[in-house]
Parts: C-alpha cells; sequence; structure tokens
C-alpha cells in the first residue's frame, strides 16, 4: 500500500530507491532530481537539474512506457507530470476497464502486456481470478486482466518506474520550453526547475509540450475535402448513432441545456469542435469501503431537462447507463454513446486543449458539478424509473480510491486534443485502405470510435448526438502505425516524439484514441529517443532498421499477421 500512495511526495525518487534496494544497481546515469537552491527560491530559473538522456512529459501510461523503453535502453530518463501522481486515466482518471477489450489479442505484447501482466498477477496473488458475467460473450477469454481497480495499477507503474530507475517529478506542469533552434534544450516547470535533456518525448493528452515547441498541430475535424475521408467532417448519424424523438426546445423555442445547435452546418465541412470528456467515477456498493457521494454545490435541475423529457416520453425504453463492474465490488461509470443522456457535457470540451490552465481547471469543475448534478437527478428525480433509482442508490465513492481528491477522480477522460502535423498524417486511408507501413512501430485495431462531438436539434421535436462510428465489432482490420506519425515535419522540432497526440486525422484518431495503442506507441516513442540520444542524430535520421531491432527486442509486436483471422469472441 505504501506504493500507491507515497510517491506522491515531492521527492518520487526517494521511493524508487527504498524499492530498488535489493536490487543490483542500473548502470546508467541517475540524475537527483532536487528543488530550488536554499536561499534562491527568489530566483527559480537559477534551479536546474542536470542533464538526462530522454525527458519524458506526461506520466500517462504512454508516457510510462516511453520513460521505461527509454531507460532499458541504458539511457538517463527523467518523467515529468503536472498531477500528484502516474498513471494517468488508469489511475488519476478512473479508467478501471482498459481498452484492451476492443483488440485481437495476439497484437498485445511489449510493455502493454507487462503492464497487464502485473495487473493480473497482483489478483491472482489474491485469489481473485475475475470475470464480468454482463459482458462474458463480448471479450477474449482472458479477459479478466483487463479490469483493474485505479490503485491496483497505479501500484504497477509506480514498481516499473522503480525498478527501471526513472527518475520522476510530479505536481508540476511544463510551462515554458527554451528552443533556440530546431531543437528542445530544456523545459521549465512550474516551480522553476529547468530539465534539460538530448531527446524529449510529449506524452500529454494534450500535446502541450508539442505546441510550447511550436509544432504545427490542429484542433477539431477535418472536412472531407481535406484527406477524402468518408467519415469527415461533422458526421450526423453513422453505425450505433440513434436519433431521439425528445423535444429539445423549451415553450419559446429556444435551445434546452446540452444542446448544442439547430444548424450545425454542412456535413461535409470540417469545425474546431472535438469529442465530449467526462469524469470515470469508480463506484462501490461495498458498505465497508463505501463513501457519500457529496451533493452538486450548484444544482441546476434544468440542465437535466433533456434527460426528464426523454424519460417521461420513453418509460418502455428508459435507460441510463450502468457501470462497468470491477474487481473487489467497484465500478467504472464511463460515458455511453447507445443511451439518450449521459454525463459527458456536449461542447464542454471545445475550449480545453488550447486553455490555460486556470480555464483547464474550470472546465473541469464544471464537468465535476454535471456529474454529481447528474447523480442527484437520478436518485432524487420522480421522472427516473424506480429500478434506475434503486441501481444507484447503492453506489458510494470507494474510501480506497484518490484518497487525497475526497475520493473523486483529479483527471478528466481526455479523448481527443491537440493532434500534430507531422511527417505522415494517418487517416482513414491508413486504417481501411493502405494498412502496411515500411517503418511499422506497432499494429493499431481498435474500430474508429468519436463519441458525441455536439448535440443537434433537428425539426419536429427530435434531437441526435452526432459523429462517427464504424461498426467493427469486437475487433477492427489491423493496420501497421508509422515511425513517421510520432516525428513533426522537418525542421519544425528534431529531437521530440509525440505519441499521444501523434500526427492523424480527427477520424483515425477515433481509432488509436485507445490506451493499449498509446501505451504500445509510447514504448516504441521511448526505444526511438533513446537510439537517437546515444547515436546523436535527428529523430528523423535514426535508421529505421536499428529502431526495428530494438523494437522487436522489446517485445513489440509490427506485423499485422494478414495470413490469419482475426481471434473470435468466445
Amino acid at each position: 500500500s505504501n506504493a500507491i500512495t507515497l510517491h506522491r511526495v515531492r521527492n518520487f525518487r526517494s521511493l524508487a530507491l527504498d524499492l530498488r534496494a535489493d536490487q543490483t544497481p542500473s548502470a546508467a546515469p541517475s540524475a537527483e532530481v532536487a528543488g530550488p537552491a536554499p536561499g534562491n527560491e527568489a530566483a527559480p530559473q537559477a534551479s536546474r537539474v542536470p542533464p538526462h538522456d530522454v525527458v519524458v512529459v506526461g506520466a500517462s501510461p504512454a508516457g510510462i512506457a516511453a520513460a521505461v523503453a527509454a531507460r532499458r535502453e541504458g539511457r538517463s530518463v527523467v518523467l515529468v507530470e503536472e498531477l500528484s501522481r502516474v498513471g494517468g486515466m488508469y489511475t488519476a482518471g478512473g479508467m478501471g476497464l482498459a481498452d484492451c477489450f476492443f483488440m485481437d489479442r495476439r497484437m498485445i505484447d511489449g510493455l502493454c502486456e507487462e503492464i497487464h501482466g502485473r495487473i493480473d498477477a497482483h489478483y491472482k496473488s489474491q485469489g481473485i481470478a475475475y470475470r464480468p458475467a454482463n459482458h462474458r460473450d463480448r471479450f477474449p477469454k482472458d479477459q479478466g486482466r483487463w479490469y483493474h481497480e485505479p490503485k491496483v495499477a497505479e501500484k504497477v507503474f509506480v514498481e516499473l518506474l522503480a525498478e527501471a530507475g526513472v527518475d520522476v517529478i510530479t505536481g508540476q506542469p511544463v510551462v515554458a520550453v527554451r528552443k533556440p533552434g530546431g531543437r528542445i534544450e530544456a523545459v521549465e516547470l512550474a516551480d522553476g526547475r529547468v530539465l534539460a535533456g538530448r531527446v524529449f518525448v510529449d506524452a500529454t493528452y494534450t500535446g502541450d509540450l508539442m505546441a510550447l515547441a511550436g509544432v504545427e498541430h490542429v484542433i477539431g475535424r477535418e472536412g472531407r475535402a481535406a484527406y477524402g475521408e468518408s467519415l469527415a467532417g461533422k458526421q450526423v448519424i453513422h453505425g450505433q448513432r440513434k436519433v431521439w424523438k425528445v423535444d429539445p426546445r423549451d415553450a419559446a423555442g429556444r435551445l434546452l441545456p446540452t444542446v448544442n445547435t439547430a444548424d450545425p452546418g454542412p456535413t461535409e465541412d470540417g469545425d474546431e469542435k472535438i469529442q465530449n470528456y467526462n469524469f470515470r467515477l469508480t463506484l462501490t456498493d461495498d458498505p465497508a469501503n463505501r463513501v457519500a457521494i457529496p451533493p452538486p454545490r450548484r444544482y441546476d435541475p434544468a440542465r437535466y431537462e433533456l434527460l426528464r423529457r426523454y424519460l417521461l416520453a420513453h418509460p418502455d425504453d428508459a435507460r441510463i447507463k450502468e457501470p462497468y463492474p470491477l474487481p473487489n465490488r467497484k465500478y467504472d461509470w464511463n460515458d455511453a454513446q447507445s443511451v439518450a443522456f449521459s454525463h459527458a457535457i456536449p461542447g464542454g470540451s471545445w475550449a480545453y486543449p488550447a486553455a490555460d490552465l486556470p480555464t483547464r481547471r474550470a472546465i473541469e469543475d464544471d464537468h465535476r458539478e454535471f456529474t454529481l448534478g447528474l447523480l442527484h437527478f437520478i436518485r432524487t428525480e420522480p421522472s427516473v424509473p424506480k429500478r434506475i433509482r434503486d441501481s444507484f442508490a447503492r453506489f458510494g465513492l470507494p474510501k480506497d480510491e484518490h484518497v487525497d481528491t475526497g475520493h473523486f477522480p483529479p483527471m478528466i477522460y481526455i479523448r481527443e486534443a491537440r493532434r500534430m502535423v507531422g511527417e505522415h498524417v494517418l487517416t482513414q486511408h491508413d486504417i481501411d485502405r493502405e494498412p502496411r507501413k515500411p517503418d511499422s512501430i506497432g499494429v493499431g485495431l481498435a474500430p474508429i470510435t468519436i463519441h458525441n462531438v455536439q448535440r443537434v436539434a433537428l425539426a419536429d421535436g427530435y434531437y441526435h448526438d452526432g459523429s462517427a462510428h464504424t461498426p467493427y465489432e469486437p475487433h477492427g482490420a489491423p493496420y501497421q502505425i508509422p515511425y513517421r506519425a510520432l516525428l513533426p515535419k522537418r525542421g519544425q522540432c528534431d529531437n521530440l516524439l509525440v505519441p499521444v497526440c501523434l500526427s492523424a486525422s480527427h477520424v483515425a484518431l477515433g481509432s488509436i484514441r485507445v490506451e493499449p495503442t498509446w501505451i504500445m506507441l509510447g514504448q516504441s516513442a521511448g526505444v526511438a529517443a533513446a537510439l537517437a540520444a546515444a547515436e546523436g542524430v535527428a529523430c528523423h535520421d535514426l535508421p529505421y532498421d536499428r529502431l526495428r531491432e530494438r523494437l522487436l527486442a522489446g517485445r513489440q509486436v509490427l506485423d499485422i499477421l494478414p495470413e490469419q483471422e482475426p481471434e473470435p469472441a468466445p
């Protein structure tokens, strides 16, 4: 349990040393992570951390994979994270159901397999062989390893970083970049510390380092003319999307709260809008481990009027997204694409990617209040069927999760933010027409799944949550992801790799944006960064044969196995 909590202290490295006490010292150099010198707090710019070979910004699972992979290649590595913990959505964001269930099991190896194998070993050591009954017909036979409590994933990540000897700084956003030419020289943290490095990896969910470095990027949806993608533009309905027969206007004809527009414009055009965000609550129905869900501070029932109307109009089809079951009587409550209303706010994410930190905190707070307000609505509103009210009445927040943030996840679910425009832009065509790449660094397999972008009022008392969703279930078609998609355009920054906000269209990101794929891309970025640092070359000039050799040594899956049929669901 100490490994789950102690790393949140300022000096993470002391924990790493404690956990490695009985291990053989690493051959690679390790730099002490220090704060400002005593008496020099007024001049934080003078506080420098000794240079590292690789600097990873963002302790998402991709960032952890990048840091561990680079360290295992013998390079000195520092990992810096804005939050007070490592693990991104798996730990701080409450993602207890990993996205691996979308993927052909044979495509998962390397650090992704190692991470989930450690999670599985944790539960087996406790005699827990977990397999959720309500998902038994959809997922592979070993699906139990893809379900975890956030604190267990955190334990695994902390142990991986400590064993590898990665220097970790938490609670510090990067606020500036020193880039005198075409290379990043150093990054500056909020507390004034300066991290110098040879190669940098942006593993943030928002692409903050990439943006600070002046790398070309976009936010929003491309029009169909940009890359000729059939799913591009302002899709209104595709695959699972439904049109809901509920009047989205009040008595004066004004749009209800959470309804964005009645005129989205031409379907084929793009815009600057992105997928919705939400908090993924970890819930429990265990009385011994349950604390009350706090009431919202600013409850406004008008925000849920659309849901109230839906429940009254469709009593026989009234559904609210049920949480996914996790081990130890916990549950993961996520947004739903197949119900009329959920705790994601249509349009609430649009300003987030380019916003400053205070604005992001305000957006997160609004989503938190919306989520707590919806739970209050579900439990108290007479229009909610009793079976639903009773189902949600049993839930509370787990005492042993998110203990430093009132048991509420500190991180919002960022499905999409900035996207780099790099050496190769992955598009829908790379997924369904041109899947083979000469510089493969991994295989993507998840279906193109894009959550709601905006809620649109239609005529005659209807509305829809429009976006794109391809009908690949349970597996998509495999496609190779090229190394070039991690690289900025040549000349913009030659010592930066971007595995999360990589170079992809809005449509292609709908397949890439699952954590197993991001972990795979993070591992490949970490290996590439280590090689580029060791050989003193620009990331763009790294020989692919050398990179491929090291990726295969790390059990990375690079081929799409065309001669075999995808593994069927049981």
